[in-house]
């Protein structure tokens, strides 16, 4: 196959696989390609683009394009309709200077119906002196054709490679049925709509593995995960998983190309890292980078060098994982795909911000973001301006918090004072906007921590009660995992606020604007919008305390039935003294579980039996009594705590080498305790060290686990 042919086919492929915004952006790159520098000029998008897509300055050409995501099964009176309305707009926003109008579509057969074509005739009949003319996909073709090839290898890599998957390298041919049926599953996804999607989606991945079709397969398998994954149901997940891995094995021993031995071996890596099997995983995804890289697949290429990055980090080696990122970004610098140089920068930046190397973080995010600017990457443009926002909460959480934990319980009571009906809206407004405070707070807090999965309140708060005099806090999380609805217009609230005091970062003062009919909300010109709230031009009076608050209006999230019952019946003062707390946090595995309590320096309880988790396994375990407070008896005097307290602390951080002796100390301190305390009631648990197999075997955890109270 010679060059131009392998640029022609990888522009076929791209041409037919991607829709919406992101063919519309790639499409103004070839357009603009076809004319002089700075003759073609993309539109800013505002709240309507006018019937312009894009604009040629010296011949006065207007572009409209239209890239729906179901073009073949598109109405064809739809089409019609788009044609007649964008050249109405376009003519009219040029008053009467308009010379040529192109309508680019994204057929994959480069048709036109009945009426599509109809309504071209009315238009050129009506308009002589206007030329019109329809490109797609072959009709462009022809004219990129004749591009200088350093420009055509520009677009498309030398070998028509650099921004085609392996899967678009080597296309298999989906049946039409099964194409109808993932659009289906898709459709009922989006919206959220996992009891009908799920057997779609396994509908599909039954017919995909009986006709042996590699890529129909993972567009079933992967949102299938995705849905499992969000419903709880990890058993299913964890089965799923391994199956994928037993049908794609195969398929990879028979070989049939490096286009889709590059293809099927990046899947296989990805099912592995699901399954948290990080030694599988990374030699998956170095046997995938190796093929893309033979095949010049340069975006490939970086998703399975990242994968392998990930997967280092994950075994704890951080170096190696930085060391394969710089390498990646030195590789990309001043790359002549300009998407390709800002998407390194953006991830890479993200790798700098969560080592702690902020100011090379923020290096990065400038460069991806000029770039993303400059050229139209809503996408990029977007993921930067996330990263920076989790650069900001990592840079929270390093330093020590401006606001104490006791003056974020007593602000947030202060809200429900003073504006007693808005408690519903508060609690998830103050743990949205305070989430990265919060959890600074409790990390840098002294002393013995612990974080409680009980989803009853009453005996958390019997456990908490009992063990009042060994922790310093104890932190409710719901032993059940809950799931977030979808976010619709039903969701949207307002929320009085406190005029003399400062708005939270979180809340944005742009979006929510003023209009004829009363306040609209005005999306920015990138189309997505950075904040779940917004601050409005309105004032609240309260019925109950005649406060007089601004109005804040937004999208909260979702918090669970839980949250106000622990709130709502407890004063601040009370929970500061029992030293008692509710965190909204959505569980996952037994991994993940011990991951969230030692970023925040808590000791995980659990009841009655640890959760199982094939990723932990025990390393040391003991069970044990301690004497507690309760009616009968009373608190257990501190000084014969203190010790047991120190012991605990310092095992929750103790390496390997010394894990044995720190865990003999604490079951002698215990002991002792109990011994000394004789007269006192007690509760029996088990105390276990457990080793993370995932990152290495040196990396180990501290919980409890309550047996009777």
């Amino acid at each position: 196959m010679s060059a131009i042919e392998a640029q022609q086919l990888a522009y076929k492929v791209k041409f037919a696989n991607i829709h919406y915004e992101v063919f519309q952006s790639w499409l103004e790159d070839l357009i603009r390609a076809l004319h002089p520098a700075g003759d073609f000029q993309r539109i800013r998008k505002t709240q309507g683009d006018g019937g312009l897509d894009g604009f040629v300055i010296s011949s006065q050409v207007a572009y409209a394009i239209y890239a729906p995501s179901r073009r073949k099964e598109d109405r064809d009176s739809e089409t019609a309709a788009k044609i007649r309305s964008d050249f109405a707009t376009a003519f009219t926003t040029l008053k009467g200077n308009l010379k040529a109008w192109v309508f680019v579509h994204n057929h994959p057969e480069a048709r036109l119906g009945k009426l599509g074509i109809k309504a071209v005739s009315d238009l050129k009949a009506a308009n002589p002196s206007i030329k019109i003319a329809v490109l797609d996909i072959d009709g462009l073709w022809e004219k990129l054709k004749e591009l200088p090839h350093e420009t055509r290898n520009r677009l498309f890599g030398e070998h028509g490679t650099s921004d085609v998957t392996a899967r678009e390298q080597a296309p298999e041919e989906i049946p039409a049925n099964l194409k109808k049926l993932l659009v289906r599953a898709r459709d009922q996804k989006a919206k959220q709509r996992y009891h009908k999607a799920r057997p779609l989606y396994e509908e599909a991945l039954q017919i995909a593995a009986e006709k042996l079709l590699p890529q129909a397969y993972v567009e079933a398998l992967e949102p299938l995960i995705e849905i499992l994954d969000a419903r709880g149901e990890l058993n299913e997940r964890k089965l799923r998983l391994e199956q994928g891995i037993k049908w794609f094995e195969p398929i990879l021993s028979q070989g049939g190309g490096d286009a889709r031995v590059a293809f099927v071996a990046s899947r296989i890596a990805f099912l592995y890292e699901s399954l948290d099997n990080i030694h599988l995983a990374l030699n998956y995804w170095n046997m995938a980078a190796l093929k893309f890289d033979s095949l010049g697949n340069a975006r490939d290429w970086i998703q399975c060098r990242a994968g392998a990055a990930r997967c280092r980090g994950r075994l704890g080696n951080s170096t190696e994982a930085l060391a394969i990122w710089q390498d990646i970004r030195k590789r990309f610098e001043g790359h002549p795909d300009p998407y390709l140089t800002a998407s390194v920068a953006n991830n890479y930046g993200m790798v700098c911000g969560i080592l702690c190397r902020f100011p090379e973080a923020k290096v990065c995010f400038d460069e991806a973001e000029v770039l993303a600017n400059k050229f139209g990457y809503k996408d990029i443009l977007f993921m930067v301006r996330h990263n920076r926002d989790r650069l900001q909460q990592l840079r929270s959480a390093q330093a020590v918090p401006e606001v104490g934990f006791r003056e974020l319980v007593e602000e947030l009571y202060y809200l429900f004072d003073w504006f007693p009906e808005a408690k519903r809206e508060f609690l998830p407004f103050w743990f949205e906007c305070r989430i990265a405070e919060l959890q600074s707070a409790i990390r840098t807090m002294p002393g013995l921590k612990f974080i409680l999965f009980q989803d009853d309140l009453e005996r958390f708060s019997a456990t908490a009660s009992a063990l009042h005099a060994y922790g310093n806090l104890f932190a409710q999380v719901l032993q059940t995992p809950f799931e977030a609805p979808s976010l619709s217009f039903d969701d949207y609230v307002e929320i009085p606020y406190p005029p003399d005091k400062p708005l939270y970062p979180c809340v944005d003062t742009e979006y929510l604007k003023r209009g004829p009919d009363g306040l609209v909300l005005s999306i920015p010109n990138d189309g997505r919008l950075q904040s779940s709230y917004w601050l409005t031009p309105n004032r609240t009076i309260s019925k109950s305390t005649g406060n007089e608050g601004l109005l804040v209006a937004g999208f909260p999230n979702h918090l669970p039935k839980e949250t106000f019952e622990f709130f709502y019946n407890r004063s601040a003062q009370d929970l500061l003294e029992k030293r008692q707390f509710f965190l909204p946090l959505s569980r996952g595995s037994l991994s993940s579980d011990l991951t969230i309590a030692w970023e925040l320096d808590l000791i995980p309880v659990f009841y009655r039996e640890l959760p199982r988790s094939e990723h932990v396994e025990g390393f040391l375990s003991a069970r044990t009594k301690l004497p507690i407070k309760c009616s009968d008896f009373p608190e257990v005097p501190m000084d014969h705590i203190t010790p047991l307290r120190q012991s605990l602390v310092r095992l929750a951080s103790v390496s390997v080498n010394h894990a044995r002796a720190e865990f003999a100390e604490v079951l002698s301190k215990a002991e002792a305790l109990t011994t000394s305390c004789a007269s006192q009631k007690v509760i029996e648990f088990q105390i276990l060290v457990l080793r993370l197999l995932y990152p290495t075997d040196q990396e180990l955890r501290v919980a409890l686990v309550i047996h009777d109270q």
